[in-house]
This record gives structure tokens, C-alpha cells and sequence, in this order.
């Protein structure tokens, strides 16, 4: 009698398998990965932290503080971006601050605000949250 095929299958070589190989897997889209913070730009964003967390202090105060302490301004943008403040909590925080000190009118105090570089609008909303 001769053999049935499907009854005894020939052995199959594991090398020649007509199975794709596996190999690892890989995502279907790789995501851009951020560079990694540089020494300079870590320095400037440390130095930002500590001025947000002892002071009130707008955006762009804190850029011309940094730059001024020789931070690029390329990395001095970076850390206050990378800062992640509330900029009008900063402004609420710094009418606070000045109404401590000395008696100003609101347009006083939206002035100031402004000269220390917060926008019309976060000035606007620290004259508010100050009660004038």
C-alpha cells in the first residue's frame, strides 16, 4: 500500500521554511524624538525655575533677566517656554505684590504691569484679580 501523504507528513526543515522569518517588530511610524536638553539650555531652565518660584515675573522680563545673565537668547527662550508658567497667574501675583507696597490707582498699575512685560491682557487680568 502506499503512503497517504496526509497521514505522514514529510518533516518539515525549520530552515527552509516557506514562513517569513520573525524579526522584531517596529512601529509602522516612528515618532520624531526631541533632541535632549542641552547643558546650556538645563542651565537656563534651572536659572528660570528658581526666578518663577521666588518672584513674579513675566515672560519676557524673565528672557531679558536671563539674557542679561549671559544665557543666548535662543536658550533663554527656550527655558522660559520649557518654565511652563501660568503668565497671568504671574501677573495676578505681581499686582498683588506692588498693591503690598504702595497705593496705585489701576491704570498705575496696569502700566506698571506692562513696563515689566506682561501683555496688555495679563496686566488687565492682575488689575482685576487685585480688586481695582
Amino acid at each position: 500500500m502506499p503512503a497517504d501523504p496526509a497521514a505522514d507528513p514529510a518533516p518539515v526543515d525549520e530552515t527552509t521554511s516557506s514562513a517569513p522569518a520573525s524579526k522584531p517588530k517596529e512601529p509602522a511610524e516612528k515618532k520624531a524624538e526631541e533632541p535632549a536638553e542641552s547643558v546650556a539650555q538645563e542651565q537656563a531652565r534651572l536659572a528660570a525655575e528658581g526666578y518663577v518660584e521666588i518672584m513674579a515675573i513675566s515672560a519676557s522680563g524673565l528672557t531679558e533677566q536671563l539674557t542679561f545673565e549671559g544665557h543666548s537668547t535662543a536658550d533663554a527662550k527656550y527655558a522660559v517656554k520649557a518654565v511652563g508658567a501660568d503668565w497671568t497667574a504671574e501677573a495676578d501675583e505681581a499686582a498683588a505684590g506692588y498693591l503690598d507696597v504702595m497705593p496705585m490707582s489701576g491704570p498705575e498699575l496696569q502700566d506698571q504691569l506692562e513696563f515689566d512685560g506682561f501683555t496688555p491682557e495679563q496686566a488687565a487680568h492682575g488689575v482685576a484679580a487685585a480688586g481695582l
